[in-house]
């Protein structure tokens, strides 16, 4: 369990920020401020600064709320990463028809036209896949 102290103090360092006025600056917040949530002789700390340093720190908003509270994050509560949005291959393939469609292709640079017949072939093979 760690501290809002501690936690602003550990990821200002893991970010390479080595002066408490550069994350004051990226805050939007006095280097004084910085100075005393760091070190917690700040009592009463804003929901907004918090969220300010959130954005600052490059963490979810929900990690530095429960440093502030004093807890560890539930792992249920962690939202998975974010990856790549899948899109079906059959949703290409109607792109890449509709191109066809509406572009004469022969009117396309050679590179570039080889490259997207190329490309359109191996998506009408995954979609075979599906």
């Amino acid at each position: 369990m760690q501290n809002l102290a501690d936690f602003i103090l550990k990821r200002r360092l893991e970010l390479g920020i080595q002066e408490q006025a550069e994350l004051a600056r990226r805050a939007g917040l006095t280097r004084q401020s910085i100075y005393q949530l760091e070190n917690a002789t700040q009592r009463d700390v804003s929901l907004s600064t918090v969220l300010k340093l959130a954005k600052a720190l490059k963490v979810p908003d929900y990690e530095i709320l429960c440093a502030y509270k004093g807890e560890a994050p539930k792992q249920d509560a962690i939202p998975p990463p974010k990856e790549g949005v899948y899109i079906p291959y059959t949703v290409f393939k109607t792109f890449y028809e509709l191109i066809f469609e509406t572009f004469d292709a022969s009117t396309l640079p050679p590179e570039f036209r080889a490259k997207f017949e190329s490309d359109y072939e191996k998506v009408v093979k995954r979609t075979q896949s599906e």
